[in-house]
């Protein structure tokens, strides 16, 4: 048998040829120190034997790879949120030995895709991903079985937020903190509102999550209508929208009303006048016993502008009519009381002074009256003068007015502050001033034979209530009245 005395290994790896001796180790041939770059690899091996023979070129062809592919996902980026159900998956193997590696795909742990692809080239899958969370794992497998993988996590979203607005009233009595709205979605939202005023500028405010509710507590709205239309916009990009009109009224409502302090009805008319910039008022109108503070009668109007409205009571007194104005928006005017003397009973005159006659001619007129409220009292003489009558220590009277002598018809007219007038009454007499004049027609010294119809005078007076003679201090008897 020949002996081999040289085996050598030609080893070429496409840049590189090099030889190494191989040494013979229970009858196979081989080189333990030699160590192998990866790569491809196309190594002949030569033997010679002791006759210098050499056998023909023996090649064999194999790689070495101990590195696993690199894969790179570029879209869907990790941790993302998209809005569409279908995206495009992009992605990248890189291999440091081979041209192709198997490619597997799956999603949620199922596999949607495995085929053999290029390495160093952009590759692209469309994925159909269900609504929420993803998981994306790109696998490869080289020739020599090392696996590389890259998962991505991408999340879902296609719906868009719901956007409710909460607490919404018909107006606002305020024009701050009003905002309020709660915004479903799956993912964070960005909120904004634009607000459209009655008069400009438009107004575009963020909203802020407190405790779950979307809200913006120092912006001030205008008063009137304001048209507000609220944005929400998810992390995935989904926009909804949603408005509603804001009505402020921070005016407190125009409210007046009169009625007369003294009232001879116990109908009481109360002049109204009511009115708002925005919204409706509600008046209520009250008539309140001013003693008891009981309420009496009271009226609610909803009315614009000018009216009148009618309180009743039940007794003559003195009242207080109270009137609040209240508008949509809780804005109240309440108005100061007004004091209402209620009297509808004629005043009672008594005339103090008796029929005379009298031998003076002033401080004549002694009345007395009785009434709920102030009086004026006029005492008509003789239907010709019209005299004023004051109030002292509780009598009415005149101290300077003088009478002229003679009878003297005196009615009392006397009127309260409401208006009422007692009844017709009045008083006759007669002033008289002169002292009566009398001449003695018996002649002094002279006889009489007979004991009558000796004294004789005349009394010059119009009006005669009684003559009296004395004889020393006895009064003289039986006079008699004689005319010629």
């Amino acid at each position: 048998m020949d002996t081999l005395e040289i085996q050598l290994a030609e080893i070429d790896n496409g840049s590189v040829l090099e030889n190494i001796t191989l040494t013979e180790t229970d009858g196979y041939f081989g080189n333990s120190t030699y160590v192998f770059a990866q790569g491809e690899y196309e190594v002949k091996i030569y033997a010679n034997d002791s006759f210098g023979h050499v056998n023909s070129s023996e090649t064999v062809y194999f790689m070495v790879d101990w590195t696993a592919p690199e894969v790179s996902i570029e879209t869907p980026v990790n941790d993302s949120i998209i809005n569409i159900a279908n995206p495009q998956l992009n992605f990248t193997i890189i291999d440091n030995v081979c041209e192709s590696v198997i490619c597997n795909i799956t999603v949620n742990g199922i596999t949607v895709n495995s085929s053999e692809v290029n390495t160093s080239e952009t590759l692209l899958f469309g994925l159909t991903l269900a609504e929420g969370e993803n998981n994306i794992t790109v696998t490869a497998i080289d020739d020599v079985e090392n696996i590389g993988e890259s998962t991505t996590t991408v999340i879902v979203d296609t719906t868009a937020p719901q956007i409710v607005f909460n607490n919404v009233l018909p107006v606002y009595g305020y024009n701050s903190s009003i905002l309020n709205v709660t915004v479903i979605d799956n993912t964070s939202v960005i909120v904004t509102a634009v607000i459209l005023p009655i008069m400009p500028p438009i107004d575009t405010i963020n909203l802020t999550n407190d405790s779950g509710y979307f809200e913006n507590n120092t912006y001030e709205f205008s008063e009137g209508p304001n048209m507000v239309t609220i944005t929400a916009t998810d992390a995935a990009g989904n926009v909804n929208t949603n408005n509603t009109m804001i009505f402020v009224d921070i005016t407190n409502p125009e409210f007046e009303i009169g009625t007369a302090n003294v009232s001879a009805s116990k109908d009481l008319t109360i002049s109204v006048y009511a009115n708002d910039t925005w919204t409706g008022v509600i008046a209520n109108i009250s008539v309140i016993d001013a003693v008891t503070g009981e309420l009496i009668d009271s009226k609610i109007n909803s009315s614009f502008g000018s009216y009148n409205v009618t309180l009743t009571v039940l007794n003559d007194g003195i009242y207080n009519v109270t009137a609040n104005a209240t508008d949509m928006a809780g804005n109240e005017n309440v108005t100061e009381p007004i004091t209402v003397t209620v009297d509808t009973t004629n005043p009672t005159v008594v005339i103090n002074n008796g029929f005379g006659p009298y031998n003076y001619n002033s401080s004549i007129l002694n009345v007395t009256v009785s009434d709920f409220t102030p009086v004026t009292v006029i005492a008509n003489i003789d239907d010709e003068i019209n005299v004023t009558l004051e109030n002292v220590s509780g009598f009415f009277g005149n101290s300077s007015f003088e009478f002229v002598e003679g009878f003297h018809n005196v009615t009392i007219v006397t009127t309260d502050l409401a208006g009422n007038v007692n009844s017709s009454e009045n008083v006759t007499f007669r002033v008289d001033l002169t002292d009566p004049v009398i001449t003695v027609n018996t002649v002094e010294g002279e006889y009489f034979n007979n004991g009558s119809d000796v004294l004789n005078f005349t009394v010059d007076e119009d009006y005669i209530d009684s003559v009296t003679a004395f004889n020393g201090s006895t009064e003289i008897t039986q006079l008699h009245n004689k005319t010629t």
